[in-house]
């Protein structure tokens, strides 16, 4: 059985910088205890150097140590429904306060931003509500997957069912005019119509057909013209590259199609694509690998993370303390506060430990990972060796288990760019000099082939794996190249022809 030491320590070690920071302002709110170690600042980790002084011995800083446990110790005494009731200092709110002011709002999701649109077009209630209906009718690409008909339907029952949920909550709202299901569906069309007028010619589109043939008479592409007959008749050709079949069925020239087909890929696949896109996550780096005189020098970044201490008031704290439950309350409040406070300098002392393991777990993995990656420093992706997790388990003297987490969810800045730790744990083969060589590298000299490959008689998976063989002395199955190549997303030679 793991003790909540160890527990605690693996919690620690899985957490990413930006989480791990997270934990820590969320610590130093709760523990009065724990604090950021004076002369130490966001620039350092655990022992590192730079300074913000936030933790303070002088006077000020032991009033405030104080005012914070007596509020702490107030806190014990209040539960309810057996949870402690948390009442956070003011500074902490200041500080919790600044940091949701400077945080980037979150982006709204694609039927808040539509519906938001929606309410600037000019409808009727009637229409405006089956707008609203709409939006949230659309799957993730922005089409209606049933037929007007059908959302007719459901759009009245759901109109009954809000009338008669207000009516019960005593809401006094009045109810939406009745409709019939023509009205319903007249609604419906009109509201859809002016969506498309107004927001993408394609929303609510029934399929990637219908989108495209949407958007094509938007732009003045008439059923007449090649462009339609392309997506109307032979978008499965298009997908297979069937370009001379094409040409036969249509009449047109293969240049004619090319066009046609630049004016495709103008178009867009997802009408709702521009509406509520999530915001990109931010990379932070926990480990920097740096090219010196000497080599490489991996470290820990130095960024976001505090230096932890134990408050060295807390002898003192707790004395006085203990000596004021002792006055006010007697001899039992003054045990339960010596308890307590004890609990928290334990936690504490535990926080602090499995930060400093953290980050001396984190350093020595990263250390075992690119000494045996040097060479993938030296020449890049294609150099990348073949590596297990056991290895540097071996390498480190900790379990399998243990690097696992330390790689879990974390990215280390390279002289060749930004990966993820997990990144550099591959398998491999053996070439014919009886080098190892990753499957990442077989996989980059495969796509260097297609790259290199004449596109007018692109190579099949049988002439890449021999080429394998006979360039780079790599032997694998043919079916193990189609597997490769998928991973790669590379189409299949019959895709990659060029007419």
């Amino acid at each position: 059985m793991q003790s909540p030491q160890m527990i605690q320590a693996m919690q620690i070690l899985q957490l990413s910088s930006l989480d791990l920071v997270e934990r820590i302002d969320q610590e130093l709110v709760e523990n009065p205890f724990l604090e950021v170690e004076e002369g130490a600042g966001a620039e350092g980790g655990p022992g590192g150097e730079g300074g913000n002084g936030e933790a303070g011995g002088d006077g000020d800083g032991e009033l405030s140590e104080r005012d914070r446990l007596a509020v702490e110790l107030e806190r014990m005494r209040e539960f309810e429904d057996g949870r402690l009731t948390r009442r956070i200092d003011t500074e902490a709110s200041d500080r919790k306060h600044e940091a949701m002011q400077n945080a980037p709002a979150r982006p709204k999701n694609t039927a808040a931003v539509l519906v938001d649109q929606v309410a600037l077009l000019d409808l009727e209630p009637d229409e405006r509500d089956a707008a609203e209906f709409i939006v949230y009718s659309l799957d993730a690409h922005g089409y209606l997957e049933d037929a007007l008909e059908d959302l007719a339907e459901r759009w009245l029952e759901e109109r009954t069912e809000r009338v008669r949920e207000a009516a019960e909550d005593g809401e006094g709202v009045a109810a939406p005019p009745a409709l019939d299901r023509d009205d319903a569906l007249h609604a419906l069309r009109t509201a859809l119509g002016r969506m498309r007028r107004s927001l993408h010619p394609a929303i609510g589109a029934a399929s990637l057909a219908e989108s495209l043939r949407l958007q094509l008479e938007a732009r003045g592409f008439g059923e007449e013209t090649l462009e339609y007959e392309l997506v109307d008749a032979h978008l499965d050709d298009l997908e297979k590259n069937r370009l001379p079949h094409i040409a036969k069925e249509t009449g047109a020239t293969l240049d004619e199609i090319k066009d046609a087909i630049g004016i495709l890929r103008g178009l867009d696949p997802h009408p709702t694509a521009d509406y509520g896109d999530e915001m990109a996550e931010a990379i932070v780096p926990d480990v920097v690998v740096e090219e010196t005189e000497e080599g490489y020098e991996v470290r820990l970044a130095r960024r976001g993370l505090p230096s932890l201490r134990v408050s060295p008031e807390h002898k003192a704290l707790m004395k006085d303390t203990v000596e004021s439950s002792k006055m006010s309350g007697g001899r039992e409040e003054a045990t339960e506060a010596r308890d307590w406070m004890r609990k928290r300098l334990e936690s504490a002392r535990w926080f602090v430990d499995a930060v400093v393991q953290r980050q001396n777990t984190l350093l020595s993995v990263s250390q075992a990972i690119f000494e045996a990656q040097r060479a993938f420093l030296d020449k890049g992706v294609k150099a990348l060796a073949p590596l297990r997790m056991q290895d540097v388990a071996d390498v480190t003297h900790v379990h399998i288990s243990t690097v696992s987490r330390a790689v879990s969810g974390k990215f280390v800045q390279t002289p060749r760019g930004i990966f993820p730790l997990k990144y550099f744990f591959n398998s491999g083969t053996t070439d014919s000099a009886g080098r190892a060589t990753s499957q990442v590298g077989v996989q980059e000299r495969l796509k260097d082939l297609v790259d290199a490959e004449d596109t007018s008689a692109p190579l099949s998976d049988d002439q890449l794996a021999a080429l394998l063989a006979e360039k780079h002395g790599i032997k694998i199955a043919r079916r193990t190249v189609t597997k490769y190549r998928k991973m790669l997303d590379i189409p299949s030679s019959s895709q990659r022809k060029r007419f």
